[in-house]
């Protein structure tokens, strides 16, 4: 029921993640120490084959098996709570470094706000 309502918020007001603060937290998995607590601005998020993927920039780039990331990707762990669940509530996201056909390359699974 609160998901349905944030939607109808959103969409009346045309609200959007890109171009906001986000802070990854809780994280957990491979690279879990990297991404305790990072922050970042949404550069995009686009709907592919009925997933969001939202890019962020980050705030200090980050270094990972030798090659430094200067952005990631956030996948939604549930679809019903995606990027304009943000507005309200913390998501549940999969950290990678890229988007591939077959792996998605999973660095870290986290807690993702609006700051």
């Amino acid at each position: 029921m609160i998901n349905f309502l944030i939607r109808l918020f959103v969409g009346f007001f045309h609200w959007s993640i890109v171009g906001k603060k986000i802070k990854v937290y809780h994280a957990e998995g491979p690279e879990k120490d990297i991404f305790k607590d990072i922050t970042g601005t949404v550069t995009s998020c686009d709907e592919t084959s009925g997933s969001q993927q939202i890019k962020v920039l980050l705030d200090k780039p980050v270094l990972i098996n030798g090659e430094l990331l200067n952005s990631i990707f956030l996948l939604p762990r549930h679809k019903n709570y995606e990027s304009s669940s943000l507005i309200a509530l913390p998501i549940a996201v999969i950290v990678v470094k890229e988007i591939r056909v077959n792996d998605s390359s999973v660095l870290a699974m986290a807690m993702l706000k609006a700051i």
